[in-house]
């Protein structure tokens, strides 16, 4: 009987820790890249280029940092878009289970890639005044001049094609075809120090092969949850147009009902005879999932100050979230930051993506005191308004602290999981929510799982969970809670090769959330390469909005933190353990029988 249990007990054990490529054997060949390149591994400021990939035996992949960064098909091609500083890609490749299958990195390099980090020397107070163009839709063979004005700038370029202007003017241009202009500044120390972009549309009327959306609108964008309504659209010289999320392939004009659930973003996507994508546009469809009662949907900015990641004695990497809350004209972002909460020093400006969700930014900083306590807050900007973060403290490294060679690690959200950017990827890290939304008073739990998905030993790693002043602290299943800095850590220690742990936080919404905001909770892994000795760091973060409705939640908060099951392997071990109890149970109950048949 005892070899019974034993071997139960080693079923359950085995399914539970066997390795991830082992459990899938059975399905074919394990997922992995093969391929991740580009077409140009070096550009000017401002030019593009195409990433391209393959994989074998995987069904999705996601590229990051891109305006869209996953789900993708397992092979195909994209475009980055201008970029204007040195990135770093990570295509991250997962199989049917939703499994990690392995990632590749790649760097694209800018040669004119000097930012100013508010550190030193020079004038840091170069700033475009504004940047339009007399016409921003023109025809075909057409000029519109474009103008601009600065301050405190030595040197100014616009790209594509105009190069370097004057800091303060006017210049003709003609595209062909619809172009974004950037307009870069830079201080007396030739640091890059602001941006802005005018978008010129060109109609090519005369060119049959150019396919475009003439009109996309909805019979109502504001319904109550369980009603629906129509789109309409119109496109010309379209090959194929569909409609994401949910609808599909359409016709080239026509309209379709829809009920969505919850508030709604629509695209509607135009391709030429090549099956080049041609023109786009979106319709929001807001719905009352209250009775009434909606969720805020302000088209005002947001900006949310996240944990820090403190790189070394003299650096970090100051992190945030950008919420344009806009499909038009251009959004920047930038961190303000000092030694005390005046603050009083400022990063570069970034050009963040206009849309209605959320995009992480970060920015280093250099040059500080070891050992020291500084402030810092994310700042997002949009042509409605500029929007500011919470002032967050951080700390430097002590001098004490043993010198390291650091990595900086462009952390980027992927299904709410970030993955350290290192080579090979070290360290998969995970933060999910049990609702999306929640009220005031309500109540929110959060999953937290991590995994040292590399062959290296991670040394020295500490968990930090931070939430913002929204959220009140009710308990976690593991750690050490600093209400001062709202911040829960855990000493991980040594992370062996495979090794993984989950833990759970339960906070409620207190009063000081305002219906419509979003509220964040992120989680950072800070952790020692052994194979190279840098000090890494992966961060993720879920994001809940403030509604006016509590939406009733199971699960965590209904059975306590971890009691239900969330993966198949955890529901086949809680089955296991039942049928070995069982099995222990009927053993027990034959042997007092036999010893009260002796006794008789």
């Amino acid at each position: 009987m005892k070899k019974i249990i034993i071997s139960i007990i080693a079923v359950f054990a085995f399914a539970v820790f066997m390795p991830a490529n082992f459990a899938h054997a059975g399905n074919g060949q394990a997922c992995q890249p093969t391929d991740f390149t580009a077409d140009e591994y070096t550009l000017q400021s401002g030019e593009g280029t195409i990433l391209h990939w393959d994989s074998v035996g995987c069904d999705s992949a996601s590229i990051v940092p891109a305006d869209y960064p996953g789900d993708r098909p397992p092979y195909d091609s994209i475009s980055t878009g201008a970029i204007f500083r040195s990135t770093t890609y990570t295509l991250t490749v997962y199989d049917a289970q939703g499994n990690i299958g392995g990632q590749r990195f790649l760097t694209i390099n800018i040669e004119d890639n000097n930012t100013n980090d508010g550190n030193g020397g020079g004038n840091s107070d170069c700033q475009i005044d504004n940047f339009d163009a007399d016409d921003t839709s023109i025809s075909d063979g057409d000029s519109t001049r474009l103008r601009w004005s600065t301050s405190d700038c030595d040197r100014a370029k616009i790209l594509p094609d105009v190069g370097t202007v004057s800091l303060d003017g006017s210049e003709s241009v003609d595209p062909n075809d619809d172009t974004t202009y950037t307009l870069y500044a830079y201080d007396d120390n030739g640091n890059l120090a602001d941006t802005d972009t005018v978008r010129i549309s060109v109609d090519n009327n005369n060119n049959n092969n150019d396919c475009q959306i003439d009109s996309f609108y909805a019979d109502d964008t504001s319904i109550n949850d369980g009603d629906s309504t129509d789109l309409h659209w119109r496109t010309t010289d379209c090959d194929r147009v569909k409609i994401l999320p949910d609808v599909g392939t359409v016709s080239l004009d026509g309209s379709e009902s829809v009920d969505p659930n919850d508030d709604t973003t629509y695209t509607l996507y135009g391709y030429d005879s090549n099956g080049n994508l041609d023109d786009t546009d979106t319709v929001r469809i807001n719905v009352d999932n209250g009775g009434g009662t909606t969720i805020n949907t302000s088209n005002q900015p947001q900006a949310i100050t996240t944990v820090a990641s403190i790189l070394s004695t003299s650096s970090a990497q100051l992190n945030g979230i950008a919420v344009p809350n806009t499909t038009s004209g251009s959004s920047k972002g930038w961190f303000e930051w000092g030694s005390n909460t005046a603050l009083g020093i400022r990063t570069a400006t970034q050009t963040i993506p206009s849309n209605l969700t959320s995009n992480y930014y970060s920015a280093v900083i250099n040059g500080l005191a070891p050992g020291t306590v500084y402030y810092y807050r994310a700042v997002v900007q949009t042509n409605r308004g500029t929007a500011y973060g919470d002032i967050v403290p951080f700390r430097t490294q002590s001098i004490s602290t043993p010198p390291s060679t650091t990595t900086t690690t462009k952390t980027t959200t992927i299904r709410n999981v970030v993955v350290a950017n290192s080579a090979p990827s070290l360290l998969a890290l995970k933060v999910e929510s049990d609702s999306d939304r929640m009220c005031v008073n309500g109540e929110v739990n959060y999953t937290i799982t991590y995994q040292n998905v590399s062959k290296e030993t991670l040394d020295d790693a500490v968990l930090q969970i931070t939430h913002q002043k929204e959220l009140t602290f009710v308990s976690s299943s593991r750690g050490n809670y600093d209400v001062t800095d709202r911040t829960i850590t855990v000493d991980l220690g040594t992370l062996d090769p495979g090794e993984s742990g989950t833990m759970f936080v339960r906070g409620t919404v207190n009063n000081s959330a305002q219906t419509g905001a979003l509220s964040v909770i992120t989680a950072s892994v800070v952790y020692t390469n052994t194979l190279t000795k840098a000090q890494e760091n992966a961060i993720a973060y879920s994001l809940v909005s403030i509604a006016n409705d509590c939406p009733n939640v199971l699960g965590a908060s209904a059975f306590g933190f971890g009691f239900l099951p969330h993966t198949l392997i955890q529901w086949l071990f809680l089955i296991l353990i039942i049928l070995a109890l069982i099995v222990l149970g009927r053993h027990l109950y034959g042997q007092r029988k036999k010893e009260a048949e002796k006794t008789s």
